[in-house]
């Protein structure tokens, strides 16, 4: 059975408490192996189509290690505790299998979760004021691929919460009677930090994702314009396009992942998010039932190396949960899975 893509990573500090942009800027840059090039067959020498493809990627790779903007995420401190709010049964099963279920993220919960960043990026590139040709052209190849275009690289998403006992995540499972299940924020990222697994807060904000856009689309283009000025026929500048059209629409579907309406900023909801190329995530790939739909997921097995279990320091009863034998069952499950940590009950009066 194939494993899913893995590539070699950069070592978090030994505190495992901080991540910094430049990091994640790496995995982008690592991402783009996993890539499909999708321009139009060209009558062009192979040789000389290869290394205009080559070109484009490094440029591109040089004009975003030029910007801070796109050091996204930014510099950011992660939580001591990250919660995944699960059922009973979900709860049983990731003790069982010392693992979490990586939802394919256009099956999450909420049908907007990918939907809206791509609409966002097409909203921002259509009102740009743009100057130039190549500029002009890029853009529109970018809005005319995207109605025909299937990312090379599919994300999986596991959802997290900064709070640990919110009545809006109560809700959403089982009426309260669910379970918040806290694992050591440092041992999640220290899990994600040599894998094509990306640890990261959601960004809600709309007008830090447009910048986020925009300055994309800025690199890009720069980047066409050095290459289309050695280029010697419009066959060559096409192909220059074509490519970057494609690379900017993988980068809008990783961005998709990471963005979220303003509307649900109250959920301070940070994701462990696994970039799959459709070729190799294949035989990795499960499936289970949600409302009679069939889901796709992968096991995402975050555990810490000495271990072997994963980094669980709480279990959070939901409001509903009955207090005497719901702390003497999870004490003995916990147990039983050689678990110590800390069992405590929802203070949200829902009764």
């Amino acid at each position: 059975m194939n494993s899913a893509p893995r590539m070699k990573g950069i070592l978090i500090p030994a505190s495992g408490r901080r991540l910094h942009g430049c990091f994640h800027r790496w995995r982008w840059f690592a991402l783009m192996a996993l890539m499909d090039d999708q321009a139009p067959p060209s009558q062009l020498a192979p040789e000389r189509a290869y290394a205009l493809r080559a070109e484009i990627k490094a440029r591109l790779r040089v004009q975003e290690g030029m910007r801070p903007e796109l050091a996204w995420p930014p510099s950011f401190d992660v939580p001591p505790i990250l919660y995944h709010y699960t059922t009973a049964a979900g709860l049983l099963g990731i003790l069982g299998e010392q693992a979490l279920w990586a939802t394919d993220c256009e099956f999450l919960n909420d049908s907007s979760e990918v939907s809206y960043g791509l609409r966002l990026a097409d909203f921002t590139l259509k009102e740009l004021i743009l100057h130039g040709e190549n500029r002009q052209a890029l853009r529109k190849q970018i809005l005319a691929d995207r109605m025909r275009f299937r990312p090379g690289i599919k994300p999986f998403a596991i959802c997290f919460c900064k709070r640990g006992d919110l009545l809006s995540q109560w809700h959403g499972y089982a009426g309260g009677a669910g379970y918040a299940i806290g694992l050591s924020g440092a041992g999640v990222a220290a899990a994600t930090s040599d894998t094509n697994t990306v640890l990261c807060p959601i960004e809600y904000e709309e007008n830090r994702q447009r910048e986020i856009i925009v300055a994309q689309f800025e690199a890009a283009a720069i980047a066409v314009e050095e290459v289309t000025s050695d280029c010697q026929s419009p066959e060559e500048t096409g192909i220059v396009i074509c490519t970057m059209s494609s690379l900017m629409l993988h980068r809008a579907a990783i961005l998709a992942s990471m963005f979220k309406d303003p509307v649900f900023r109250g959920e301070e909801e940070w994701r462990v998010v696994r970039h799959c190329s459709w070729d190799q995530h294949g035989e990795d790939v499960q499936f289970r039932v949600r409302d009679a739909v069939i889901v796709p997921y992968l096991s995402v097995k975050l555990r810490n190396p000495q271990t072997g279990l994963l980094p669980i320091v709480q279990v959070v009863l939901g409001p509903t949960v009955d207090e005497r034998l719901g702390r003497r069952s999870i004490q003995t499950l916990l147990k039983h899975r050689r678990s110590d940590a800390e069992v405590r009950f929802s203070q949200i009066p829902l009764r």
